[in-house]
C-alpha cells in the first residue's frame, strides 16, 4: 500500500540515501556523500520546510522538499529536492507527491510553485505533463566562485 506523509527525523537517513543515489545519475552527476545528503535534509527540516515522503510497503521510495518564501501577496513555494527511486519512476508516485504539495501550498496561501531543473533531465517532461511551464520572465544567472 502506498502512502504520502510528512517526514519525521527517523526518515532523514533514508531520504539522504535516495538524494545521493538519484542525483548521482545523469544529467546531474552530483557527488553527495550519505552524510552531506542527510545534512541537507536536516537543514530544510530545521528551517521549517515541508518534507514529504512516498512510502510503499513500509519503504521510502521517494521524497519532495519544499520551502516557503513570503511575498507581497502570500507565499512562493520553492521545490528544493524531488526524487523517486529509479525503479519506482513512471508509476504515479511523483505525481501524487506533487499533488500533495500543491494542495498544502495552496492552503498555506502560496500563489505559485517554483523550482529549478536541468533542461536535459527526464524530470522536465514530467513537470510539463503536470501543467508546469518555463517562466519566460525569469533568467537564472550564476557564477563559479574562485
Amino acid at each position: 500500500m502506498m502512502e504520502i506523509r510528512k517526514a519525521i527525523k527517523k526518515d532523514f537517513k533514508e531520504i539522504g540515501k535516495i538524494l545521493k543515489q538519484e542525483f548521482a545519475r545523469p544529467p546531474y552527476k552530483d557527488k553527495w556523500t550519505n552524510q552531506a545528503a542527510t545534512n541537507a535534509i536536516k537543514y530544510y527540516y530545521k528551517i521549517k520546510s515541508d518534507i514529504y515522503i512516498c512510502v510503499l510497503n513500509n519503504k521510502i521510495v521517494g521524497f519532495l522538499v519544499a520551502r516557503y518564501e513570503p511575498r507581497d501577496k502570500g507565499y512562493l513555494t520553492v521545490i528544493e529536492y524531488f526524487a523517486i527511486k529509479e525503479k519506482f519512476q513512471k508509476k504515479g508516485f511523483g505525481k501524487k507527491l506533487l499533488k500533495r504539495l500543491e494542495l498544502d501550498a495552496k492552503n498555506k496561501g502560496s500563489k505559485v510553485i517554483y523550482f529549478n531543473t536541468s533542461r536535459n533531465s527526464f524530470a522536465t517532461k514530467f513537470y510539463r505533463k503536470q501543467g508546469y511551464s518555463e517562466n519566460k520572465k525569469i533568467v537564472q544567472l550564476g557564477r563559479k566562485l574562485k
